[in-house]
């Protein structure tokens, strides 16, 4: 009998064991998922406060449901992660990548200036689809530099005794305001500035029943509360009106093989 017993003891630990090990891990997952999500919505925030802030809007954010501002955070965050995990493999395999690593930290800036450059002339010239595109790619820029600091620190936290310095703090400082500030609040803008050139807009057509203008665009769907704005306006920011799904006859895409309805 104490054999068995001491059997069942033995294999009440391991579940036991094998219950506290399986709750760690789930803890774990979890802390990743929650911190991940905050700070999706973080970013979203930024953009889609960026974005709004063109159209002279940003009262439309409280308008936003949670699932609406995780959609604009979705393009810099995963850009952002890619180049960390392509960062970190890269180091993993390679003795010699830091040297890469410290090379983007010291000239990525200068690569953002000359393509911020780029966007400044390229605007006042009116060369609407470069300035779009030298936007973009300088947002992507920072977002690399972001990741390349998230590297150096890895690095230094395994070469050092942990300790917080100034190298450190510097390496924190630009992974937070470069990463997650100034790039989802760039693309946001850059976006903005697009949907507002009646030329390169991507935004869907309004049509009422009342009327056959087709320069209404759509800015924000939200329960039966429709948003729009003529992409025709005078003055700083275009007149934002709300109408009632009654009113809309039908919201087409710019390219009107596909069509949506009300």
């Amino acid at each position: 009998m104490s054999s068995e017993n001491q059997k069942e003891g033995i294999q009440h630990k391991l579940i036991l064991t094998g219950i506290n090990r399986f709750l760690a891990g789930l803890t774990q997952v979890l802390s990743i998922i929650v911190g991940l999500s905050i700070l999706a919505y973080v970013v979203g925030w930024i953009s889609a406060r960026a974005y709004y802030s063109e159209f002279g809007a940003t009262w439309l954010l409280s308008e936003m449901s949670i699932v609406s501002l995780l959609g604009y955070s979705w393009v810099p965050l995963a850009a952002f992660l890619l180049f960390i995990y392509l960062g970190v493999t890269d180091l993993l395999e390679s003795k010699t990548r830091y040297k890469g690593t410290i090379f983007i930290i010291r000239n990525g800036w200068w690569v953002y200036l000359i393509l911020a450059l780029g966007t400044g002339i390229s605007t006042n010239y009116n060369y609407s689809k470069i300035a779009y595109l030298l936007s973009y790619t300088s947002a992507v820029v920072v977002i690399m530099l972001a990741a390349a600091c998230v590297e150096a620190t890895i690095l230094w936290l395994g070469k050092s005794d942990n300790s917080l310095n100034s190298f450190l703090v510097y390496m924190v400082w630009c992974i937070v305001f470069v990463g997650f500030y100034f790039a989802p609040k760039q693309i946001g803008i850059t976006t903005a500035k697009r949907d507002l050139d009646p030329r390169l807009t991507e935004l869907q057509i309004v049509r009422l029943h009342e009327s056959k203008d087709l320069n209404l665009r759509l800015l924000l769907m939200s329960g039966d509360r429709i948003y729009a704005f003529s992409i025709e306006f005078e003055g700083k920011y275009p007149e934002i009106r709300l109408l009632q799904p009654s009113q809309v006859r039908s919201i087409q895409r710019v390219t009107k093989s596909k069509k949506k309805s009300i």
